[in-house]
C-alpha cells in the first residue's frame, strides 16, 4: 500500500514539473532586425516556441511590423506570461521605409511608395557592426523604382544582397474640382479647391491657376477629380477678323488702339493683327478677350 502511494505522489509531483515546462514560452528573437514594408506574420511564427499565448504573439507581432526603435522584450512578455524565456531581453527595431528616405536623404515631399520585397521575405536579422548599402536612386526621376539593399559585416565576407520595387513619387500642389464639371462649362478659380497630393506624373497636374477663367474643359470632370493639364484647353480669345483691343507697351509708356485680328488666338499665343487706317501688319501677344499686348 505504501509503495502504492509513493507511485502516485510520483506521478503527480511527474505532472506538475511537465506542466510547468510546457507552459514556459521561450521567443528565439533576434537583438536587431529590419524590417521589411508589409511583412507577413507567419515569418515571425520561428521565433516563438512552448506555449506562448496568441495575445502575445499577436501584440509582438504589430509592434515589430510597425514600431521603431528598442523594444524591452521582458517587460512586455511578463505581461502575458509568469515564465518566459528570451534570446535576447531587447530587441532593436528598425523600418526599411523609413531608413531608406533617410539614408537618401529624400526631401519631405518625396516619398517611395508600396515599398515591398522581392525576395520573399519580411525581415533581415542584423548583428551589431551590420553596414547597410543602397543601389543609387535618383530622386528627381518619379515611377517605377528597383532597389538593391546590401547588408554585410565587416568581419563577415558574405554580403547577403536584397531587392525591392517601389514606386517614387512627389506631394505637389493640386486642385479638385468643388462640383462636376461638364466640356461645356465655363470654369474660374472657384470651381477647384486646392489641395496637396502624391504622384508619380507631376508633370501632368495643373498647379497654376492663373489664367483658368481663359480655358475649358476637355471632357467632363467629376467633383473631387485632380485637375490634370490635359483636362483642359484654352477657349478661343481671339478670332480672325474680329476687332481687338491692342495695348501697345514700351517700359512705363502704354497706348490703347483698336486693331483687326488675322488670326485666331489663345491666351499667351501670338497673333498676326493689322491696321485698319493703314492696313499696316503687326505682331502681339494674346492676353484676354479679345485683347493682345504689343511690346514695342
Amino acid at each position: 500500500m505504501r509503495k502504492f502511494i509513493l507511485l502516485i505522489f510520483f506521478l503527480i509531483i511527474t505532472l506538475q514539473v511537465k506542466a510547468e515546462v510546457t507552459s514556459v514560452c521561450s521567443l528565439n528573437n533576434p537583438s536587431q532586425i529590419l524590417v521589411f514594408p508589409q511583412a507577413k506574420a507567419e515569418h515571425f511564427f520561428s521565433w516563438f516556441s512552448g506555449n506562448c499565448s496568441s495575445d502575445f504573439k499577436l501584440n509582438l507581432l504589430e509592434i515589430v511590423k510597425t514600431g521603431e526603435g528598442k523594444l524591452d522584450l521582458r517587460a512586455m512578455a511578463q505581461r502575458f506570461h509568469a515564465q518566459v524565456q528570451l534570446k535576447s531581453p531587447q530587441m532593436n527595431i528598425l523600418q526599411l521605409e523609413k531608413f531608406v528616405h533617410e539614408k537618401m536623404n529624400m526631401e519631405d515631399n518625396f516619398h517611395l511608395f508600396n515599398l515591398k520585397s522581392l525576395n520573399s521575405k519580411s525581415f533581415a536579422v542584423l548583428s551589431s557592426d551590420s553596414v547597410i548599402e543602397l543601389s543609387p536612386l535618383d530622386p528627381q526621376r518619379m515611377g517605377n523604382k528597383q532597389l538593391a539593399i546590401s547588408i554585410y559585416s565587416p568581419n563577415n565576407k558574405g554580403k547577403d544582397t536584397l531587392w525591392f520595387s517601389g514606386t517614387l513619387k512627389k506631394n505637389i500642389k493640386g486642385f479638385i474640382a468643388k462640383n462636376t464639371l461638364t466640356f461645356q462649362d465655363k470654369i474660374s478659380r472657384n470651381d477647384f479647391q486646392e489641395t496637396t497630393i502624391w504622384t508619380d506624373t507631376p508633370q501632368d497636374i495643373l498647379t497654376d491657376m492663373n489664367n483658368i477663367h481663359f480655358y475649358r474643359p476637355t471632357r467632363n470632370i467629376s467633383k473631387g477629380t485632380v485637375l490634370s493639364n490635359n483636362a483642359i484647353i484654352s477657349r478661343q480669345l481671339v478670332a480672325p477678323g474680329k476687332p481687338v483691343k491692342i495695348l501697345f507697351q514700351s517700359g512705363g509708356l502704354k497706348i490703347e488702339a483698336m486693331g483687326i485680328a488675322r488670326q485666331s488666338g489663345s491666351i499667351n499665343q501670338t497673333v498676326e493683327l493689322y491696321n485698319p487706317k493703314n492696313n499696316k501688319r503687326i505682331y502681339g501677344t494674346v492676353t484676354g478677350e479679345h485683347q493682345v499686348r504689343v511690346k514695342l
